[in-house]
């Protein structure tokens, strides 16, 4: 209880860092199919939970973009996550995204059922793309703005961590981890070929979590840190250090950091070329990274 209480009070006297509403500067988008969820419940989860997962670790910003919300989504590329299920209000308005020269990354069997689940004998959405092979995947160029892949990165992805993240986390080690290579190819692609450009560039192990998000008018990093914990035998994070972070933002601005339990204190920054750049020393539990 005492320890509640210490975490409690620390959360109260941060309340608006928290808790005051986040808004997106230029997210990747993740589709979230209510129907598809219904339908396919796990093979959708796993690859939505995956996709997400990917974004997170790789440090960029993302959106949930649903029935909804989607009129409100602003981003330039869109995600869809092994989206079996699709209505044709949905197909018209993946069709008129990609006709404003945003990005589409479709992937698995996205397309293939109607909104009730049952399957179509032509996938409507590989026919509106041009898709002629379902078997082969398709890289985004000058000529195509989507890319396609057969087999769901983001299934993969949480596949893998099920498998060898716990191991990996506890250690502290990466760079030869198959879900680290799945990781950089995925965002490589997604900054390489579909060119898209971060507002806030993140440097930092796969064991680090971060979301990105405007709040109060200013750009926030929410971080959190896995490094040595493993499930049911370890609760104590190794620290992450040296932790990189650019914000785009004018020369006079200035970058607060605000540790877990700890206060608000402002860090030593670098402009150069409309960027404030930032390191920070280390992070145990999680902290939130701001500029202003």
């Amino acid at each position: 209880m005492a320890t509640r209480a210490e975490i409690f009070k620390w959360i109260g006297a941060h309340e608006k860092t928290f808790y005051l509403p986040r808004q997106p500067l230029k997210p990747i988008g993740v589709y979230f199919s209510p129907q598809t969820r219904n339908y396919f419940a796990d093979e959708f989860m796993s690859a939505y939970k995956g996709m997400i997962y990917l974004l997170l670790q790789s440090h960029l910003e993302f959106q949930i973009v649903t029935p909804r919300n989607r009129q409100s989504f602003a981003g330039d590329i869109l995600i869809l996550p092994d989206a079996k299920c699709l209505s044709n209000d949905e197909l018209s308005y993946f069709e008129q995204f990609k006709r404003t020269g945003k990005r589409l990354i479709v992937t698995g069997e996205t397309g293939k059922h109607d909104g009730s689940g049952q399957p179509l004998a032509i996938n409507p959405l590989h026919e509106r793309l041009g898709i002629t092979d379902a078997t082969q995947p398709q890289h985004a160029n000058a000529g195509m703005p989507f890319s396609y892949y057969p087999n769901c990165p983001g299934r993969a992805y949480y596949d893998e961590l099920e498998r060898a993240f716990n191991q990996h986390a506890q250690h502290g080690e990466y760079l030869e981890a198959a879900f680290y290579r799945q990781l950089t190819d995925f965002a490589n692609e997604l900054i390489d070929k579909l060119g898209h450009r971060p507002l806030i560039e993140i440097k930092a192990s796969p064991f680090v979590s971060t979301q990105i998000a405007q709040v109060n008018g200013k750009p926030h990093v929410f971080i959190a840190n896995f490094k040595g914990l493993k499930g049911k035998e370890n609760a104590v994070q190794m620290p992450e250090k040296e932790v990189t972070i650019s914000f785009k933002s004018k020369q006079s601005a200035k970058v607060f950091v605000l540790p877990f339990l700890g206060e608000m204190q402002e860090v030593s920054s670098e402009w150069r070329d409309g960027k404030l750049t930032c390191v920070i020393p280390e992070i145990n539990k999680g902290a939130v990274v701001w500029c202003e």
